[in-house]
């Protein structure tokens, strides 16, 4: 396979190939190689040089292959997302199960009146009440599981956690 062939990007190549003709030289284009099976993430630095004598042009090339670190960087980044959305996660627990537990107390109380008041219709709203605070503490129960971050899109530019897919107590 030539060296051009094994471009994943023919704009790479293509931008490659106009700096090298516009400055005779490049240091530390980024871009993205196979090689075999493998995506190899590399800086490549080129040189053009005329021989006089053979009346010839041969390039250099110096390459440098940074897939190690590129990968280390990406876990890096995933490693301070998780802690960061970790973060976010326990102080929401805290500041939602607090007066969440106090609604459902309340509710609970509320039942208790309407019951020996037999007060059918509004026993049906607090019913409706106490099923959206335990939705609530349901997510807070599976946020407080989450071992990975995956996302998905929410809106336009906007992603958000995907809670039943980052957490293993909720993969089924």
């Amino acid at each position: 396979m030539r060296f051009q062939d094994r471009f994943i990007n023919e704009s790479d190549l293509e931008e490659f190939i106009s700096i090298l003709d516009r400055n005779g030289s490049i240091v530390d284009f980024q871009t993205e190689l196979i090689n075999g099976n493998a995506l190899r993430y590399l800086y490549i630095s080129a040189d053009r040089y005329y021989d006089e004598k053979e009346k010839s042009t041969s390039i250099y090339f110096v390459i440098r292959d940074v897939t190690g670190q590129r990968k280390l960087q990406e876990e890096t980044i995933k490693k301070e997302k998780l802690e960061s959305a970790m973060a976010l996660i326990v102080t929401a627990n805290h500041e939602i199960n607090n007066p969440l537990a106090g609604i459902i107390l309340n509710i609970d109380l509320i039942r208790s009146i309407l019951d020996e008041k037999k007060d059918e219709a509004a026993l049906k709203y607090v019913g409706d009440i106490a099923l959206d605070a335990y939705k609530i503490s349901s997510i807070l129960e599976k946020l407080r599981a989450i071992d990975s971050i995956k996302e998905t899109k929410y809106a336009d530019n906007v992603s958000m956690i995907d809670i039943c897919e980052s957490s293993p107590k909720n993969k089924d």
